[in-house]
């Protein structure tokens, strides 16, 4: 049941700003694109299940609008992917693990690792300028 939802929910297409200003083609193939299954298709094959011509998909990539709602239903595909995993490194955390507490500490960026590096060594400086001048001159 509950992958059921976390299906629905991953394959979900975003509406945002951009994605409401799209072409009816443009939202037949972002809604294509984002099903998880159809990650190993084809060009031409996702051009079929977008119901667009392979002219279209190409023009609709060039399109900023396209771009942006395709990016934005990207990430919103790949937080709700990582979200199980986010929970476990939370449970994790309550229950004590400090390596997971760091993590999410991290991830929200309330804690970030500092080094301190000290490094001592002596360089020989060389001849100066003017030696190497004089040197020049004496050749």
């Amino acid at each position: 049941m509950e992958e059921e939802i976390l299906s629905k929910i991953v394959c979900a297409p975003v509406l945002t700003d951009k994605a409401e200003t799209l072409t009816p083609a443009g939202e037949a193939l972002l809604a294509v694109l984002v099903e998880p299954t159809c990650r190993e298709l084809t060009i031409t094959q996702i051009c079929q299940k977008a119901g667009i011509s392979r002219d279209s998909y190409y023009r609709l990539f060039k399109d900023p609008r396209f771009v942006t709602a395709y990016l934005d239903a990207c990430k919103v595909t790949a937080i709700s992917a990582a979200m199980p995993t986010m929970q476990s490194v939370a449970a994790r955390a309550i229950a004590g693990d400090i390596q997971a507490a760091q993590t999410i500490l991290q991830m929200s960026g309330l804690h970030v690792p500092t080094a301190t590096v000290n490094i001592n060594q002596t360089i020989d400086a060389g001849p100066s300028l003017r030696e190497l001048l004089d040197s020049r001159q004496a050749d």
